[in-house]
């Protein structure tokens, strides 16, 4: 099989669009339940607010300089990149404080409990459980199937052309591994939304195994 960086994987993009769509409905009803105990708000308000937090927190993880900070810190090691992710998430907690501060209103107290609470723990824990339970269900049925392995073959194909080097190349002397626009779409919904408290979390222990 030939290489083909514009290969399209619209029932894989369903899953993941369907994958982000189910963990925000699960993320909003904890908060909620939560900020109703509180009796703070209602429903609207709810909806507002942590939607309003969920955009911004995604704008501002795809204008996050990654590669500058990487840079002051000389290399992308796993110390480095757990420092990196985690000025990223004391700031993602600031914007949330201040939308639900201004929303709700919700104390700095409340605030962080719900930050830990939702961001930290809730959504990156029913991603990873729809990833390793569901997904891997739906993903052994036809159509599913037949574009996961398209894309293992169109990834193997740019190996073969390009090298395992392409990791450290790409994408400056080298394109990067192929990945249609959808997809990499949602992937940076999920990275900025879900799923950097995890690489936070497995960043801390691989420098930790490193320093061992």
């Amino acid at each position: 099989m030939c290489y083909n960086k514009n290969m399209q994987y619209p029932y894989l993009t369903l899953l993941e669009v369907a994958n982000i769509l189910l963990t925000l409905v699960i993320g909003l009803i904890v908060f909620y339940l939560l900020t109703k105990k509180w009796k703070l708000h209602n429903l609207t308000t709810a909806v507002k607010a942590f939607l309003l937090y969920e955009l911004i927190n995604f704008l501002f993880y795809l204008i996050y300089p990654w590669n500058f900070i990487y840079k002051i810190l000389e290399g992308n090691s796993p110390i480095n990149r757990a420092l990196a992710i985690s000025m990223f998430g004391i700031l993602s907690f600031l914007i949330f404080y201040l939308i639900n501060k201004k929303v709700l209103p919700l104390n700095f107290k409340r605030s962080l409990f719900a930050f830990l609470l939702i961001v930290v723990i809730t959504l990156p824990l029913i991603n990873f459980l729809q990833t390793v339970v569901v997904q891997k269900k739906i993903i052994n049925l036809t159509p599913f199937s037949k574009e996961a392995a398209k894309m293992e073959e169109g990834i193997h194909a740019y190996f073969q052309k390009y090298g395992f080097g392409a990791l450290l190349l790409a994408p400056i002397a080298v394109p990067p591994i192929p990945q249609p626009l959808s997809l990499q779409i949602t992937g940076k919904i999920t990275a900025a939304n879900f799923t950097w408290p995890a690489d936070l979390l497995s960043s801390i222990i691989m420098a930790a195994s490193d320093g061992n």
